[in-house]
């Protein structure tokens, strides 16, 4: 027993000493964010690496510190992603999405009309930010969708269906037989992608019937 705790011992400082000094064994130089565990530091802070490669950090020398100075005060390379991924998971926690869903609420309050209005202009905007981007714009990357040209044809679609085709025109700058052609093409979209779907249901014929019955069912709209 004595063999084993004394083997347990052993592990556990040599795990130690890795964790505190051996910057460049775990990870590169460039990937450490200056600080360890805080197994050993004052609570509530956190061991400083003391790997020479630290030293221009204004950190350099200090044993220990507390998360806020250390983001406040830490130059080096690694601790920019950590700072990142913080800020990222701070973004999700419990509290800031309370606060996003009571600004919805606050944004969405009003009567349907109200609401509906601001749908359509929520609308109109996705629809100039897909037209940038097929101009070839630079266009941020939270905004960036896959296939742009059919997110076009689908948001005239909807806001002819939730009002009026001339009222999608006037949203979105067209005439009115452009509206009418990117409708018809928005339908051609919906059909190439229910077909596969109908013709293992109902059969190819069968579903060519349906095809066509919702053609001219649109094209009297």
């Amino acid at each position: 027993m004595r063999f084993w705790r004394r083997r347990a011992k052993s592990a556990q400082d040599a795990a130690r000493r890795v964790s505190v000094s051996s910057c460049g064994v775990l990870e590169p130089h460039d990937e450490c964010a200056h600080v360890r565990g805080g197994i050993g530091a004052p609570p509530g802070e956190y061991l400083v690496c003391p790997c020479a490669c630290h030293t221009p950090c204004p950190l350099a020398g200090t044993a220990s510190v507390d998360d806020e100075a250390w983001r406040r005060a830490c130059t080096c390379p690694g601790a920019e992603a950590i700072r990142r991924n913080q800020e990222l998971i701070a973004r999700f926690a419990p509290a800031r999405i309370a606060q996003l869903m009571e600004a919805s609420r606050q944004d969405w309050r009003g009567d349907e009309a109200t609401r509906k209005e601001r749908l359509k202009g929520l609308l109109a905007q996705a629809y100039e930010a897909a037209a940038a981007q097929v101009a070839g714009l630079p266009m941020p990357s939270n905004i960036h969708v896959d296939n742009p040209q059919q997110a076009m044809l689908f948001i005239v679609d909807k806001l002819a269906r939730m009002d009026s085709g001339a009222e999608a025109a006037r949203l979105l700058g067209l005439t009115g037989t452009e509206i009418a052609e990117a409708r018809d093409a928005a339908l051609e979209n919906r059909l190439s992608q229910m077909r596969p779907h109908l013709e293992r249901d109902l059969g190819q014929r069968r579903a060519e019937r349906v095809i066509r019955h919702m053609r001219q069912a649109e094209g009297g709209r």
